[in-house]
Order: C-alpha cells, then sequence, then structure tokens
C-alpha cells in the first residue's frame, strides 16, 4: 500500500510521488549502505546542503549553492552552524569537499546515493490528485 507523506510547511498541501517498491527498496539500501560507514567515519554529507547542490547543477551552479547553504553569512545560519556534529567534523565548506571516494570527491558520491534518488523523484501533487 503506497504512503505519502505531506511536504512540511504551513499551508503546503502538496504531496510526493508514489515510489515503487523497488526504488523504495533500493533507496533504503543505500541508507543502510551510508548508516555502516557512518558508524566507521564521519560521512562528508550533510541534507540542506546536497539538495541545494542538486539544485544548483541544474544551473551548473552546484557547489556555490551548496557553500551558501552550508557556511553562515549575513543574516543566515548555515547548516555547519545547525548541525554540531557538522561543525565538529568539517571547519568549512571545502575541508568537506576535500575527501575522497575513489576518484571522486566524497560529497559528490553520497549526494548521488542518498539525495539524488529523492531529489528526482519529487514530484509534487496536490492531495487527491493520486
Amino acid at each position: 500500500m503506497p504512503v505519502n507523506h505531506p511536504r512540511p510547511g504551513p499551508g503546503w498541501p502538496h504531496y510526493p510521488a508514489h515510489l515503487n517498491r523497488s526504488d523504495a527498496q533500493h533507496c533504503l539500501d543505500q541508507l543502510g549502505h551510508a548508516w555502516q560507514q557512518a558508524l566507521c567515519e564521519p560521512l562528508p554529507i550533510a541534507c540542506a546542503t546536497a539538495f541545494a547542490w542538486l539544485k544548483g547543477e541544474e544551473k551548473d551552479n552546484g557547489d556555490n549553492e551548496a557553500r551558501k547553504v552550508f557556511e553562515s553569512g549575513f543574516m543566515h545560519t548555515g547548516e555547519q552552524d545547525k548541525e554540531p556534529a557538522l561543525a565538529r567534523a568539517w571547519t568549512d565548506f571545502d575541508e568537506m569537499l576535500a575527501v575522497r571516494h575513489g576518484d571522486e570527491r566524497a560529497f559528490d558520491y553520497w549526494t548521488g546515493q542518498l539525495y539524488a534518488p529523492l531529489y528526482q523523484h519529487a514530484q509534487w501533487s496536490e492531495h487527491g490528485d493520486h
């Protein structure tokens, strides 16, 4: 039976489209793999930063958009300062990006594994349209 989860926020009556069983299982498998890896070392990934990077990549501006979300600025508290674990692990955005996973940046790898499938699937519909 499919389950809909409302998007957080007042007055926002939109719901994500249904995720088929195999895609949902793949997402859960990736989440389990990431959790196991995170028990060994901090993963160079931050949720809001990853989604900002994915959105920015649509305009070939992923790193700049992600940096704005991760680091604090004038009248803006970045994700790093909101999450103490991130602040302990990474002194700044560049340090987090410097971590490698094989031949690619670990941030890119984990964003692709954990957040890209959800981002690509995020087609919102009005409640009752499904």
